[in-house]
């Protein structure tokens, strides 16, 4: 489904604060045959943290951006479908690959990324999810992240 949610909507889902947040809104959410999928926006800014020297995104930063994402994804998921019930507890709890191709990226010329979230596997209360970061009008993937995460 395709919506619009800025992130600062779902805050009382995660535990991040500014400037630890690095997604800024949904614009699709719904579910696929594994389970929860969407894309989030992420609106590029020189000075955030996952920048390093003003000018490079860290590679690093595809982890943060991944689980964010899945994490917005699914505040607005239960938003949506009136749940209402923020998580306890809710921890990264794996890294499992991550790839990025961020050095040919001239951030004043690019403005947002997207990042596409897929359920790979639940084994409640860990869920196995996929991000891939794209260049937004592109289907270039210029990073991918497989992390597993513990929601209570």
């Amino acid at each position: 489904m395709t919506v619009d949610i800025p992130v600062d909507q779902l805050m009382s889902y995660l535990p991040h604060r500014p400037p630890m947040v690095w997604v800024d809104r949904i614009s699709s959410v719904g579910k696929e045959y594994k389970g929860l999928a969407g894309r989030c926006i992420v609106k590029l800014d020189s000075s955030a943290l996952y920048v390093s020297n003003g000018k490079e995104l860290r590679g690093s930063s595809a982890i943060e951006f991944t689980a964010q994402a899945f994490g917005y994804l699914k505040a607005a998921y239960q938003e949506i479908h009136n749940f209402n019930k923020p998580p306890t507890q809710t921890y990264l709890t794996g890294v499992r690959s991550c790839r990025a191709e961020f050095g040919d990226l001239d951030l004043s010329t690019i403005d947002e990324l997207e990042v596409h979230i897929s359920v790979l596997r639940e084994i409640l209360p860990v869920t196995y999810v996929r991000g891939e970061i794209v260049l937004p009008g592109t289907k270039k993937v210029i990073a991918e992240a497989e992390i597993q995460v513990y929601v209570d």
